[in-house]
């Protein structure tokens, strides 16, 4: 069956820069936990088929993303943000599984919260392809997107936590910004649902939001929202830990 959504035309150097973005995070993220994991004495063959079969499902669904595969929006839920689930579920998997418990509780705080500063990257991705018109306006910061605010304030944070050990208050405080957080990142996440040319459209019914449906640009949903969603999560379990261990100690 023939796609009947026209899918906005943009420049090779925003699908270049979409390219890299997801190259540098997936790479940075890597090197990282890497480091962690041989800190631990862990086995490096379990990590490195946990990040190949990881990056295999990012390619296999860039080369469905690429032939147009995602860009069925009816029945509901459209088959891009299935994609998006399954991503969701197995980041959420990760973080919950017992095997990697001590690996994530051997990141700093300060870390988490300052990686978050990548969605600087994905906020100026979303600008620019607003101003290829390939991305409608109700999703950016002048319409209902706030997500900027995330990063700059994540950025605060981290310069702030710098040779700083926060106290019990100011946890307190960054399990609120977490929180915030989730909150900015679904209302982003519901505003672009409803943005797409499915029965349950209610914004950008002049220009639906088709373009995160394919490939490079399907990097938006599938790989920087859970992204994003993880290192929410991943503080607020970091911090609920220390509040229970000073609850134990006490």
């Amino acid at each position: 069956m023939s796609n009947p959504y026209v899918v906005p035309q943009t420049s090779l150097a925003v699908k270049i820069y979409a390219i890299s973005i997801a190259i540098f995070l997936f790479v940075t993220i890597v090197r990282h936990l890497r480091r962690q994991w041989v800190l631990q004495n862990r086995s490096l063959h379990i990590f490195y088929t946990v990040t190949l079969l990881l990056g295999g499902y990012f390619i296999i669904v860039g080369f469905f993303a690429a032939g147009g595969a995602f860009l069925v929006f009816e029945p509901f839920p459209p088959r891009i943000l299935l994609m998006v689930f399954g991503a969701l579920f197995a980041a959420l998997a990760l973080l919950f599984y017992p095997g990697t418990r001590d690996l994530w509780h051997s990141i700093a705080l300060q870390s988490i919260i300052g990686l978050q500063c990548f969605r600087f990257l994905a906020e100026l991705l979303i600008f620019w392809l607003e101003r290829e018109n390939a991305m409608p306006a109700v999703m950016t910061i002048t319409g209902r997107n706030y997500d900027l605010l995330v990063p700059i304030t994540a950025l605060l944070i981290y310069l702030w936590m710098r040779n700083r050990e926060p106290g019990a208050a100011a946890r307190r405080w960054l399990v609120a910004w977490n929180v915030l957080g989730i909150a900015v990142l679904l209302n982003t996440v519901a505003t672009a649902i409803l943005s797409l040319p499915s029965p349950r459209q209610v914004f950008a019914f002049d220009a639906p939001l088709v373009t995160p449906a394919v490939f490079p640009f399907y990097i938006l949903p599938v790989f920087l929202v859970p992204l994003a969603l993880s290192l929410h999560i991943l503080a607020l379990l970091k911090l609920c830990d220390f509040f229970r261990r000073k609850q134990t100690h006490a």
